[in-house]
């Protein structure tokens, strides 16, 4: 993989929660992701279909999501991240020299399978 950054967006989906406990626990997620020294950035992301109607002025955020900016190691990090995801229901997307990955995970044995695919995608 060339010396570029990887954009990874997690989202929250626990059926469980309410839309403020999943920006609660994304928020919990993304102080331990900036602990990570592989992390370029990471913030909420951008509900790209814009805020609904009657809403504040400002940039709509996905509920629960986040982005994600990892250096050219980013396949060291994807054991910590997934040591952070444990028990999470999550959707994942990343996408690589053209090639995307878009999985669900909602148990251990899929977040394993998850995080194989997107090493998979990264050699």
């Amino acid at each position: 993989m060339k010396d570029s950054s990887i954009e990874l967006t997690i989202r929250l989906t626990d059926p469980d929660l309410d839309d403020d406990e999943r920006d609660l626990e994304a928020q919990r997620l993304l102080t331990q992701i900036q602990e990570d020294p592989e992390v370029i950035s990471a913030k909420p992301a951008a509900d790209h279909n814009g805020p609904p109607e009657n809403s504040k002025a400002g940039e709509a955020l996905l509920v629960g999501a986040l982005v994600i900016v990892y250096g050219p190691r980013i396949k060291d990090s994807l054991r910590y991240l997934a040591d952070r995801l444990t028990g999470k229901s999550i959707e994942m997307e990343l996408e690589v020299a053209g090639k995307k990955l878009k999985v669900k995970a909602a148990n251990q044995a899929e977040l394993e399978s998850a995080i194989q695919a997107a090493r998979e995608l990264l050699a």
